[in-house]
């Protein structure tokens, strides 16, 4: 051996960069999993889609059971909600925004799901989409809920239609927030 060279450089600051980027990482991990938020990315131009553990939970389908695709994604749409997902999602693509957010039904074995989604659109230089990274999840529970409060509200303002005594509320500034027809005949 005739020559030795050494190189010495100290790494701590990207070691604990690393560290704090890998802990923000399980984090995320942790949070999406106690959420049941399931994680996909796709690509545009492939139309190539890879799931996490927490989209194949969603949508209950096991990663061999399809060729996981835009297209195979839109067969688990509901009837009335492909054609419209579809056509949303595509020109979210073409107009030039960066995120998108969607509401859609799916067919899974266990019933009919109400999936909230919201997506980045990655682009490049040119303005071209090359990467979109989303997020979905199951908000079946709270849309069954918006629909019994529709329901009930409907029934109780059809109630108090049905009487002709003048009925109304107010908040605690004293605002009008409610009236029934007699009431607003009668201010007429």
């Amino acid at each position: 051996v005739t020559h030795f060279v050494a190189l010495e450089r100290d790494t701590t600051e990207e070691r604990k960069q690393k560290e704090a980027i890998q802990e923000y990482l399980t984090r995320f991990e942790l949070i999406a999993r106690i959420s049941k938020i399931g994680i996909y990315d796709l690509d545009p131009n492939t139309g190539k889609v890879n799931w996490d553990t927490g989209m194949y939970e969603l949508y209950e389908k096991k990663p061999n059971d399809f060729d996981l695709n835009i297209d195979t994604w839109n067969n688990l749409l509901s009837k009335e909600d492909k054609k419209y997902s579809l056509d949303l999602f595509n020109s979210v693509l073409k107009d030039g925004s960066d995120e998108f957010n969607l509401t859609f039904k799916v067919s899974c074995d266990s019933g009919l799901k109400h999936v909230q989604a919201i997506a980045k659109i990655f682009r490049d230089d040119e303005g071209k989409p090359n990467k979109v990274l989303g997020l979905n999840w199951d908000i079946t529970e709270l849309e069954q809920r918006r629909i019994e409060l529709d329901r009930l509200r409907l029934n109780t303002q059809a109630l108090i239609n049905s009487t002709s005594d003048h009925m109304w509320s107010i908040d605690l500034r004293y605002r009008l927030l409610s009236a029934n027809d007699s009431y607003l005949s009668y201010l007429n």
